[in-house]
């Protein structure tokens, strides 16, 4: 079964600092980090896999998992650059509401697991 996913806005991803060294909450094109943005990446792990991909709980914190046998972990989008510099795209569905309820869902499943 192929899920359909109508996708809004895709733009590149390099975080603008928010005031006094706190976690970025925007991009450096001034548009909102928001809960259920999709931040994908090219970069290699210290495992040798290509790819990573994580989502935004909240301006300024995320969620993604290391890999195999690790947990899902939050990270700030400042953490995240420093591991994963090469961030490619932000990936933002156009339905506000469901990409909220996903990093919601994704921060629910990070707590039980």
């Amino acid at each position: 079964m192929v899920l359909s996913v109508s996708v809004g806005t895709i733009f590149a991803a390099t975080p603008k600092s928010i005031g006094g060294g706190g976690s970025s909450t925007s991009y450096e094109n001034g548009v909102s980090m928001l809960a259920g943005d999709i931040l994908v990446t090219q970069d290699t792990s210290s495992s040798g896999i290509t790819g990573h991909a994580a989502i935004v709980v909240s301006p300024g914190s995320i969620v993604h998992i290391k890999g195999p046998g690790y947990h899902p972990e939050i990270v700030t989008y400042n953490w995240w650059k420093l591991n994963y510099p090469r961030t490619l795209k932000v990936i933002r569905f156009n339905d506000a509401t469901k990409a909220a309820k996903a990093g919601q869902w994704a921060l629910n499943y990070k707590t039980n697991y």
